[in-house]
């Protein structure tokens, strides 16, 4: 009623990850969106998707950052204008249909996203890694042994464990982050990952959600795909 049944709505499918374990998909897609006074929005936006046993679908999960949006503008003035009346519109509509409540409580979980220390969180994360630097690692948890999901294996792990089996028996070389985009306190970070022997060294494109507690700034789990 606010963003989706008012507008023209086109998905533009950039990355798909696949758990097949765990029986969920990850998408990084841009949303085109284009509002009613003829402006568009593109929207950089990752859904998670979970199914159950009988791969009907669970759960549905999207993590965007607002300001992450931009204008797709053909002219310099006349579709920023468009587009800025679109989204303001659409900004209105959220407390017109939903109340005050829930509009502040909106508001709330954007600015969240920007101050939550989710984007820190991260790169640190991926730097002390890179230094094999584990004492690092650890002290970026939000407490003892939180859970990090990792490709090619059925169960999650402890952050030290998951972060040695990386080293060791995935041969992860080093990770190199691209784009962080906060969404309340969850932070999607986009990768690029060298793995094998140094010899013998492959580079895949990668994400990893991390879920970031909203007292300490630190992370409560993490999702890492490639």
């Amino acid at each position: 009623e606010t963003f989706i049944a008012p507008n023209d709505i086109v998905f533009d499918l950039n990355y798909e990850w696949v758990d097949k374990a765990r029986k969920l998909v990850y998408r990084a897609v841009d949303i085109h969106i284009t509002f009613p006074s003829g402006g568009i929005q593109v929207q950089p936006v990752v859904i998670r998707y979970e199914y159950n046993k009988n791969d009907k679908l669970n759960s549905l999960r999207a993590f965007w950052q607002m300001t992450k949006g931009y204008p797709l503008a053909k002219t310099a003035v006349l579709d920023h204008l468009k587009y800025a009346a679109g989204a303001t519109v659409a900004f209105v509509k959220v407390f017109n249909n939903f109340g005050l409540s829930w509009g502040l409580q909106y508001v709330k979980g954007l600015g969240a996203g920007l101050f939550s220390g989710g984007e820190s969180c991260v790169r640190k994360f991926f730097d002390a890694y890179n230094k094999n630097n584990f004492q690092a690692i650890e002290a970026l948890q939000d407490k003892q042994d939180i859970l990090v999901t990792m490709p090619y294996s059925e169960t999650s792990q402890g952050i030290t464990a998951a972060a040695e089996k990386l080293a060791n028996e995935l041969l992860v070389l080093s990770f190199t982050v691209d784009r962080v985009y906060n969404s309340g306190y969850h932070s999607a970070a986009f990768f690029d990952v060298r793995v094998g022997k140094e010899t013998e060294v492959e580079t895949f494109h990668g994400l990893a959600i991390f879920e970031i507690s909203d007292s300490s700034s630190l992370a409560k789990s993490i999702e890492i795909f490639w």
